[in-house]
Order: structure tokens, then sequence, then C-alpha cells
């Protein structure tokens, strides 16, 4: 018994020491979200080991061979995660993947690039595939790796949308002692879009000019996106920020149609191609247990409250309308270039509680700089107490398209 605990003693510290060479070798400037890799692993004792090998399967499966109760079963996906089972056509080999530098850090997963090849090929003659590939933080805690499997199968049930982060599938291995389990989707070379806004102000124009029954546009072409960029470098105007806005909407309100909650919707949580457009990522809240949020023992969730709705800390319930006040915020993050929210309101610095107060008595965020007063006006409707007044997703898409639309006629200066 102790040479097989010896043995896996030294399995775990080559793992580790591995782990640690792939991130060494990353470049730091590499790595964004530095500020979040600090997160504390967890130490390899004697204790954890004995769980290894008492605890079988680490991946709790019982409920996934139940019928999901009728009462559920048109409810959100989020309350009939437990009932939801891994698209098994989707499983990918782990020899398959090959992952690189990590990219970023959740607070119980960790996403890397990769490349996937196919089965049917070797590595020096097949096409390759690059992914991004999330894993636990945590290797060999099962609570953690619960989370992101649960994550994988919400993921499958969501299905395809042009604004929604593609799965291709998953490495399943939960039912084994060595476990891990990884979510593998679509690569998405721009990064998150929060970054993408800041790193783009020396770059923005606003070529889009507001005026009383909406925008002028100083250009006799009719869509400013389709625009040549001058002297080959990329730009970025007051169009692609109300293209944003849609296309958020727009994968939002697809969300909101299969009855799934986000609950974590904010720009850092999404991607945008080269193409700009987007895609809505990190479903790594949207889970449900009897408490309303998802919280693991020895584990504190921290919760963005900066974008959530006052009536969900009051509850603990979160819904479309509550995902809504959180598009609000992403409206004001869109047309701020990335500001942070609330970063000027000293009321609101000390607690997330000076927050609550601060909204509850009817404040909320300021019109940002380059938004357009119709388009603040859909922002304070998103903000708006009353959850009956705040518009749904539908709406709010059908506000876009809209403005888009006038936003892209031709006005002759």
């Amino acid at each position: 018994m102790l040479f097989v605990v010896l043995c896996m003693l030294w399995t775990v510290r080559k793992r580790r020491q591995s782990q640690a060479s792939v991130n060494n070798d990353s470049p730091e400037n590499d790595t964004p979200n530095n500020s979040q890799n600090n997160h504390q692993r967890e130490d390899i004792t004697m204790e954890t080991i004995t769980q290894l090998e008492e605890t079988e399967p680490l991946l709790n499966t019982q409920q996934e061979n139940e019928e999901c109760p009728s009462d559920l079963l048109s409810g959100p996906i989020n309350e009939r995660i437990d009932y939801l089972k891994f698209d098994e056509s989707r499983e990918i080999k782990r020899s398959n993947i090959k992952m690189f530098k990590p990219i970023g850090n959740g607070q119980f997963g960790a996403v890397h690039i990769g490349l996937l090849k196919r089965s049917n090929t070797t590595w020096e003659k097949g096409p390759t595939l690059p992914v991004a590939v999330k894993r636990p933080i945590h290797h060999y805690n099962a609570a953690n790796l619960q989370l992101i499997y649960e994550e994988l199968k919400l993921m499958c049930a969501i299905g395809k949308h042009p604004n929604v982060i593609c799965l291709i599938g998953g490495v399943v291995n939960g039912l084994q002692k060595q476990a891990e389990t990884w979510i593998v989707s679509e690569y998405v070379e721009c990064g998150d879009l929060l970054e993408f806004l800041r790193k783009s102000r020396d770059i923005f124009e606003n070529k889009l000019i507001s005026s009383q029954n909406g925008y002028m546009v100083p250009t006799k072409k009719l869509y400013l996106s389709k625009e040549e960029p001058e002297n080959g470098k990329a730009k970025l105007s007051t169009y692609d920020l109300l293209s944003f806005a849609y296309q958020i909407a727009n994968g939002m309100d697809y969300l909101a149609k299969i009855r799934l909650v986000h609950r974590d919707l904010a720009l850092r949580n999404i991607l945008i191609n080269k193409n700009k457009t987007i895609r809505i990522a990190d479903f790594g809240l949207a889970r449900k247990n009897n408490k309303g949020y998802y919280r693991v023992k020895h584990m504190e969730t921290h919760l963005p409250y900066y974008y959530s709705s006052p009536e969900s800390w009051d509850t603990q319930k979160f819904n479309e309308k509550s995902d809504v006040w959180s598009f609000g915020v992403c409206l004001y993050e869109i047309f701020s270039l990335g500001k942070e929210p609330y970063a000027d309101v000293k009321e609101v610095q000390n607690s997330k509680n000076d927050l609550m107060v601060y909204l509850k008595a009817g404040n909320h965020l300021s019109r940002p700089e380059f938004c357009h007063p119709e388009v603040y006006k859909v922002m304070e409707l998103c903000f708006n107490l009353d959850v009956d007044v705040r518009p749904n997703f539908s709406l709010c898409l059908e506000y876009f398209a809209e403005h888009l639309s006038t936003a892209a006629k031709p006005v002759s200066v």
C-alpha cells in the first residue's frame, strides 16, 4: 500500500512540474489577466491521495440516468443541469489535443491555446485546428471537476448560434482515478471584447455624429463598417460599437429563448474575432442549486456585483431580466471604450452593500462619452428597478437593429 501511495505522489509531482514548465515557457506579456493568475493551488497531501483512492467516480452523474421531473422540463436549462447528459458524440481523445500557453484564468478553470487533430491522422501529416481548452485549476478536486463538467453539459445543450461560443467537444475522464475534464471550444483570436476596446482607443473614430433625430453620417458611403481603412490600418468606429451591442443582444435573445440564464454577462466574457464578430462565452456561473448560485465547499465564489441587478442580490434568483441589467452595464463598457463601471462614483467604492444602497436609491451609470442619447435611454430601461418595465432581449435586439439601420443611412453633408 505504501509503495502505491509513493508512486501516486511521484506521479502528481511530475504532473505539477510539467504544468509549471508550460507556464514558465510562456512570455509574461502573452498571458492576459496576469492579476488573476495567483489562484491558490491545492496542496497534494496524504489526505488528497486517500480521497483519490476512495472517491469513485469523481464526477457525479447519478441523476443523468434518471428521468427529469416534468415540472423542470419547461423551465430554464439551468434548473435541470443535473439531468442533462454529456453528448458522447462530442467526446475527444486527450491524445488528439496539444496544449500550449495559458491565455486566461477564471475562478475554477484555466484556458489554454491548443491544437486539435483528427483521430485518423498524425500530428506530422494531418490538418490541425486551433482551439481553446478550458481545464480545472484544481486538477484533483472533485467539486472543481464537477463545475467544469456541468459547464460542458450546458454548452452541449445550448447548440449553435453565430453570437455564442462554439463548442467543439470535451475530454471527459471523470470515471477514472486520474480524472480531468476539459472543455474544447473554438479559438477566438482577438480575445475578450473589454481588452479589445481598451487597446483600440487610439484607433477609434467617432464617425457618427449625434443629431436630434438620430445620427448624421459624415460620408456618402452607405455602410461605414465596410469602409476601406486608411493607410491599411484597421479602424474602430461608433458603428462598430452599435454592432457589438446588436450582436450581444442577438446572442442573449437566443439564450433567453432556449431558457438559459447567463448570470455573468460582461465584456470580459465576450470574445471577438478579426471580423468583429462577437461570441458570448463563459457559462461557468450559468448553473443552479437550491441557493441560487453554485457555491463550492472550501471555495469562495466571487459574484460579479458590479454587473448584478439589485433584486438578484436580495432574492438570489436570476432570470432574463437580471441578465438584461447586466446588458446595460455592457452597454456602458462598450460606449466608454472599456471604462470600469462606477469607477468615478465615490459612494460605491467601499463594498457591494454601498453599491446596492446607491442603486436602490434610483442611481445608475452615467451616459458614456460615445453613447447616443437614444441608446442611453435603453441603458436606463435596463437599469429600471421595476423588472416589469425592464425590456427583454427581444426588445433590445429590435431596438439596436433599428438603430443600426438609421445609423447606416447616407446623409448629404
